[in-house]
């Protein structure tokens, strides 16, 4: 056994350095694909909106703590016409884009597989919007105001904020339930709540 005490000392060193790198759970880089319900100012006539996208982040660890930074893309099928909102006859129809989202988020160990967060940051939407009146159905005095006509296409910069539990699965996987709040300029704004599986490497 004499023979092998010198070793002793380093196989120590080995084990400790081993065991400084072992990864810190919720923390590190991670990118997820996500799908949720998507809610928008206007009425939800043609049903359920769906939103999908793509996220990526990392995060930082000290005890139980969390603070990381989010970047995302998605896109919605929010896409509606809507007839008679303002006047009967006349028809809306609004088209989204992409939506870009950056923030940070903070949040704090529940457990060994699970850790909640809030977030906020900003938010940027491509949103155009076609409303005009029926002009057989509206009825005008003669010499009187036509039924507005108008197109506002164009990019809407708001800010977001929201909330969020994410589960560790087995291996890097993680699971996350999200509900979030946007909010653009003119009234308008989103609801959505999501889910996520991704990865952290």
């Amino acid at each position: 056994m004499r023979p092998a005490l010198p070793c002793l000392p380093l196989a120590l060193a080995f084990a400790g350095t081993g065991a400084s790198a072992a990864p810190t759970p919720f923390a590190g880089p991670r990118v997820e694909v996500m799908l949720g319900y998507d809610a928008t100012e206007l009425p939800d006539e043609d049903g359920p909106e769906v939103m999908f996208g793509l996220r990526a982040g990392k995060d930082y660890g000290s005890g139980p703590w969390r603070v990381g930074f989010d970047v995302d893309l998605s896109r919605s099928n929010a896409d509606k016409v809507v007839t008679d909102l303002f006047v009967p006859g006349d028809r809306i129809h609004v088209e989204y884009g992409t939506d870009l989202y950056l923030g940070l988020r903070v949040g704090r160990r529940l457990g060994d597989h699970s850790f909640g967060y809030g977030l906020a940051g900003a938010a940027s939407t491509h949103m155009a919007v076609d409303y005009s009146g029926d002009l057989d159905t509206i009825p005008t005095e003669p010499g009187g105001p036509e039924p507005e006509k108008f197109r506002r296409p164009g990019r809407l910069i708001g800010f977001w904020t929201g909330g969020g539990i994410e589960f560790a699965l087995d291996g890097p996987f993680f699971l996350r339930s999200e509900y979030r709040y946007a909010n653009f300029h003119d009234g308008l704004y989103r609801h959505q709540a999501l889910v996520g599986i991704g990865s952290r490497f």
